[in-house]
């Protein structure tokens, strides 16, 4: 009886802790995401991109970027730094098949040092005017770091 009892306070204990501290399954969405465009290509991507807070991207057609104003979330500030400026190689995978529950990174951004422009990006919005998203910081907390493209 007390095996089972502690057995029983053990699960309970883990329960709890997966569910307040945001261990468990991720099925949270923050309500500004959407689904991939359908049909979204190399070239719909291709073009430059204002980033909000700051910053600007650039995904040329050969498959290179560059990056000016970099904007990477600093969690225990709860604020934006700027690391400046990067380059680098970009690529877009988009899953054949996903349901909208894990919300799948589709670009991904290759740099040097991928805290100033590397990375994956979840992408939503329409072929003519993609956006760029990626979480900053805790997921819970619905921050972003996106970019919008120019048209």
């Amino acid at each position: 009886m007390r095996r089972r009892l502690v057995i029983l306070m053990c699960a309970l204990s883990l329960g709890t802790s997966l569910l307040t501290t945001g261990c468990g399954p991720y099925d949270f969405l923050c309500g500004t995401e959407g689904p991939i465009p359908d049909g979204l290509t190399e070239y719909d991507m291709a073009g430059t991109y204002q980033g909000k807070p700051f910053g600007t991207l650039t995904l040329h057609a050969d498959g290179t970027f560059t990056a000016a104003d970099w904007a990477d979330f600093d969690f225990y500030s709860d604020k934006y730094q700027n690391l400046g400026a990067s380059s680098g190689s970009w690529q877009l995978s988009i899953p054949q098949h996903h349901d909208r529950k894990g919300d799948p990174e589709v670009i991904r951004l290759h740099s040097p040092y991928e805290s100033q422009g590397g990375g994956f990006f979840h992408v939503t919005g329409s072929r003519q005017q993609p956006r760029l998203y990626v979480y900053a910081g805790d997921p819970d907390s619905c921050n972003f770091h996106e970019f919008i493209k120019h048209n």
